[in-house]
């Protein structure tokens, strides 16, 4: 299983869940965090908090879902549900049954607009849900507030700073404080952005890394001189005798040309 973790804009779309369990209702507790468009299709169910059509399944209810999760319990059931979406193209999800899928659930954490996703590609469920309770341990408790405010002001500090590695300074510099709990204002924002200070810190990392890479050079070429030096005499003696030799080959060659 070779899975590529990407997101994907659901606005609009509708998760149809076939089935009306306790699998169903945990589906619908992860989904519940993205989107109020869920739509559960079974026969029986106790399931209230969210439009339900009781009823058995049928090949045209796959028409009521974007994205369809096979939930019912019955293996084949499941299996004949995953078949037909990938007949018809749809996106199909079915539990524990990684083979029939086309989408999958991860290990989610969710604080407003960050989204942490795990997957071990379904080798350990365990080992990625005790992986992000750690993350979530991880995460400040203000990181909503903070990414909220961070998405707030870069919606008008581009007219402010013209170049990337100026808004990135200033960026920096704001999500620095927020973390550590300050109270920064927009006139104290704006006034950041406008005295030259985003700019002399750019220029400053430019100058730090060509130095470091004259650095970098200056450790090469000392590195080959001590290796020079650390030649054994008798080896460059002997290099020194061949290089004359070749001199001397090359002169009686010459000298041959003009015979």
């Amino acid at each position: 299983m070779n899975l590529f973790p990407f997101y994907e804009d659901i606005d609009g779309k509708t998760f149809l869940i076939v089935g009306g369990g306790a699998v169903a209702r945990h589906k619908i507790r992860v989904l519940r965090q993205f989107t109020h468009r869920i739509l559960i299709l079974a026969e029986k169910t106790e399931i209230t908090d969210c439009p339900v059509i009781q009823k058995r399944f049928e090949p045209d209810d796959l028409r009521r879902g974007d994205y369809v999760i096979a939930a019912t319990g019955n293996p084949e059931t499941d299996r004949r549900i995953a078949a037909l979406c990938r007949e018809t193209g749809k996106k199909i999800n079915v539990v524990d049954e990684a083979k029939l899928c086309t989408f999958f659930f991860p290990s989610i954490v969710k604080r407003g607009p960050l989204v942490v996703a795990i997957s071990t590609c379904g080798a350990s469920p365990a080992y990625a849900k005790k992986l992000r309770q750690r993350v979530e341990k991880a995460i400040p408790q203000e990181i909503e507030s903070v990414l909220n405010r961070m998405e707030e002001v870069r919606t008008w500090v581009p007219g402010l700073l013209k170049t990337q590695r100026e808004r990135a300074v200033l960026y920096q510099w704001l999500l620095n404080a927020l973390l550590a709990g300050e109270t920064i204002s927009e006139e104290e924002i704006r006034r950041r952005a406008l005295d030259g200070s985003c700019q002399r810190e750019v220029e400053q990392s430019r100058k730090r890394a060509e130095e470091g890479e004259s650095a970098e050079e200056h450790r090469a070429e000392g590195s080959r001189k001590t290796a020079e030096d650390r030649e054994p005499a008798k080896k460059r003696r002997s290099r020194a005798e061949t290089e004359e030799g070749e001199s001397a080959e090359e002169c009686r060659a010459e000298a041959g040309d003009g015979l």
